[in-house]
């Protein structure tokens, strides 16, 4: 913001000497200036990139030039930061300006929006329309808070809209851009309405196993986002799994209400979470009592109402769910102990199946796996985890029973993916199968 707000009010200030000075003389004190501000105070990469677009205008008089001279330095200064948001979207603004002969204030609005979205997954509704009288107000904020602080705490009001781009957001960008240009201004008013209008072309069933460490959550979301259900919400004693991990995920998916969050049972790692949550998104349900009844439309059963549980963790609520023909068993923290009862209870069978307890071998015995008939087993184990989680004896019985294993620990966030027949699982560390 330093850089941003030293940038507006260099262009106030430059607009202001030119009527009485040569534009060189102008451009060469401004840019000393520059130099000397980042030096008393830090080089940012919009300054950075700034001052080195300022050089490029007294050297070269080709605008494609100019850009490309600040695009060559700037990435062998910073090649790492090529990608933030402080250096592509001036150069892509910069772009339009020099290759957008028509409707180009439109164009800009397009590149903007669409950066936005990318980088942040929101936009304040406030400064994209105002983006250019805001950029001349922030110079002035600047200017007069060198003189008086009180002007560097103004408050802009906002109204911020949460979108996060998925792949049918930037081909709809391309296509309606081609096909508008040379068409009716008001056709451009459809690629507004896509942020509003993608979240209900999932036709997946998905459910995802986040990775938050030592401890469990996972998401299902039924196609077109008709619900959402979450398993658990496990906090971690090293960082705030809510704020870094699972409320990021909910804004990055548009999910901003879960109709039901299942806690299993009251540890830590589990629901720890919950207060935290249920401050930044909508809860419709919370259930932490196996009699309770999950509210969606498709088959969702808590297990073992009944059950003898010797401590907490056999009295983690177990759930069994079926969508796509595909079957879900979800065992929290049970035991060995608990698996044999569901076997005397029940005849289940289950194509995919969460492991109890993060893989200890207090769980997962190999007769209990065996009759479920498991084709995937999912793990959520904290890397190098002071428990050994999972454990050899349980990694060992999967193997035998030739399940295949994704853990957090190793394979990162996991998500499956069905619709109808067809199924398919991706893994953060690139796996898909």
């Amino acid at each position: 913001m330093l850089g941003y707000g030293y940038i507006s009010a260099y262009f106030i200030v430059f607009n202001l000497l030119k009527r009485k000075y040569e534009d060189k003389k102008i451009r060469i004190s401004l840019l000393i200036l520059s130099i000397l501000f980042g030096s008393f105070f830090v080089f940012t990469l919009s300054l950075t990139r700034f001052i080195l677009y300022q050089i490029s205008y007294l050297f070269f008089k080709s605008k494609s030039d100019q850009i490309g001279f600040t695009i060559l330095c700037f990435s062998i200064l910073y090649p790492t930061q090529v990608l933030s948001i402080s250096f592509v979207l001036p150069i892509l603004l910069q772009l339009v300006s020099y290759f957008c002969t028509e409707h180009k204030w439109i164009v800009q609005k397009m590149v903007l929006i669409s950066v936005l979205f990318i980088y942040f997954k929101k936009v304040d509704i406030v400064s994209f329309l105002l983006f250019n009288l805001l950029r001349k107000l922030y110079g002035c904020v600047f200017l007069l808070g060198m003189f008086i602080p009180d002007f560097l705490t103004l408050k802009i009001p906002y109204l911020t809209i949460h979108y996060a781009p998925q792949y049918v957001f930037i081909l709809a960008f391309i296509v309606v851009y081609i096909q508008c240009l040379k068409h009716f201004k008001w056709k451009y008013m459809i690629l507004f309405l896509i942020p509003f209008l993608e979240v209900f072309c999932n036709p997946f069933f998905q459910v995802y196993t986040l990775n938050i460490g030592q401890g469990d959550c996972s998401v299902i979301v039924e196609p077109f986002y008709k619900s959402v259900v979450m398993i658990d919400c496990g906090q971690s004693l090293y960082r705030d799994n809510v704020e870094r991990i699972i409320f990021p995920f909910l804004e990055n998916k548009n999910i901003h209400t879960i109709d039901t969050l299942i806690l299993t049972h009251d540890d830590f790692d589990h629901s720890g979470g919950y207060d935290h949550l249920k401050e930044k998104v909508k809860i419709k349900q919370v259930i932490k009592n196996s009699k309770d009844k999950v509210n969606v439309e498709y088959p969702f059963y808590l297990l073992l109402q009944e059950r003898m549980a010797k401590d907490e963790n056999d009295s983690s609520i177990i759930s069994y769910f079926t969508y796509d023909h595909l079957n879900y068993l979800f065992m929290g923290d049970a035991s060995k102990e608990i698996e044999k009862q569901l076997m005397d209870t029940y005849d289940l069978k289950a194509d995919v199946i969460k492991i109890g307890h993060h893989g200890s071998n207090t769980s997962s015995d190999a007769a209990f796996l065996d009759s479920l008939d498991c084709k995937i087993a999912l793990i959520s184990a904290g890397y190098k985890n002071k428990y050994d989680h999972p454990s050899t004896e349980t990694l060992t019985t999967l193997d035998h029973l030739h399940i295949h294993t994704f853990c957090t620990s190793t394979d990162g966030s996991i998500a499956i993916y069905s619709l109808h027949h067809f199924a398919f699982i991706v893994t953060n560390d690139g796996l898909f199968g």
